[in-house]
């Protein structure tokens, strides 16, 4: 009988490929956070009245620092001239404004990401001048000026960088000053209180 054929032998099984690391997926970006306290210099005009004749014009700039729920600010003004003038004869009077240098401290309410409402409270120096016309002899005097002031405003930040501020005050009159000219009485008394509206615009820096 012939002999059966042997049986093939069983074809090795394939190894297993060794196993890949995929690549680490690379990290994320840190999101840069907004600065946690900033610089900012601003400019704007005022009306303003009770402590000068009349309503007058003014022009405060400065800068302030600022946190989240914070801010201190440090302004100098001045003020446009209002006339006074004599009871006694309406063509002799003086020109009365004033310049000051002030500092505010602030808590600050945020009722929404891009608005603020800053609640401050301080005091500025100055001087007060009355440059007299319309009579032999005048000339210009210097007095001293001090108030103390608090404020309310609200701020609007239509860029990151840009804000559209407003601002109300309120003084008290530290020193009273009173303007006399010779042989016809008091021009004008300062009064002892006095109050503002402005309107601004901050700049980032």
């Amino acid at each position: 009988e012939p002999e059966p054929e042997p049986e093939p032998e069983p074809e090795p099984e394939p190894e297993p490929e060794p196993l890949r690391r995929e690549d680490p997926e690379p990290a994320p970006t840190p999101r840069r956070e907004p600065a946690s306290v900033s610089g900012r210099v601003f400019a704007g005009a005022a009306v303003m009245g009770g402590a000068l004749p009349g309503v007058v014009g003014q022009l405060r700039l400065g800068g302030a620092v600022e946190g989240l729920l914070w801010r201190a600010e440090l302004g100098v003004s001045a003020t446009s001239r209002s006339d006074a003038r004599a009871v006694e004869n309406a063509a002799v009077g003086a020109d009365l404004g004033h310049w000051a240098v002030d500092g505010r401290g602030c808590g600050v309410l945020r009722p929404a990401a891009v608005l603020s409402v800053p609640l401050c409270a301080g005091a500025e120096v100055g001087q007060l001048y009355a440059s007299g016309f319309g009579f032999s002899g005048a000339r210009t005097i210097t007095l001293p000026w001090g108030a103390a002031i608090a404020s309310i405003g609200i701020g609007f930040d239509f860029t990151p960088r840009m804000r559209l501020s407003a601002q109300g005050t309120a003084g008290l009159v530290l020193n009273r000053a009173e303007v006399v000219v010779d042989n016809l009485g008091s021009l004008h008394e300062l009064s002892t209180a006095f109050g503002r509206g402005w309107l601004g615009l901050e700049v980032r820096i």
